[in-house]
């Protein structure tokens, strides 16, 4: 009669800041041409970065819980187009959230 080996969970994966490759939400300052936002943009697993979202094939940058420098209101949802980026700063890298959240 064989045994089956142990199985062992395999180590954490991490990227290199020391962080888990998670998703995660940085808070953005973003300027365009027509005024400037602060939002949070969602980095998903797999992304790891703002410029990775930045360089990627979608057209527009998704930003929740902005405020904008023309309305000074929040508002929940803002796309904006990345051909009229002129700058962005991350303002924090934000904290890493569970997978699905």
């Amino acid at each position: 009669m064989s045994t089956l080996p142990q199985l062992r969970p395999a180590p954490a994966v991490t990227n290199f800041v020391g962080r888990s490759p998670r998703a995660h939400r940085s808070t953005v300052r973003v300027e365009t041409d027509s005024g400037t936002f602060v939002g949070k943009v969602y980095v998903a697993h797999g992304k790891g970065r703002v410029s990775d979202i930045l360089s990627d094939e979608r057209q527009f940058l998704n930003l929740t819980e902005v405020i904008s420098s023309e309305s000074g209101q929040i508002e929940p949802f803002v796309a904006i187009n990345k051909r009229y980026i002129r700058t962005l700063r991350i303002l924090d890298e934000g904290t890493d959230s569970p997978a699905g959240a």
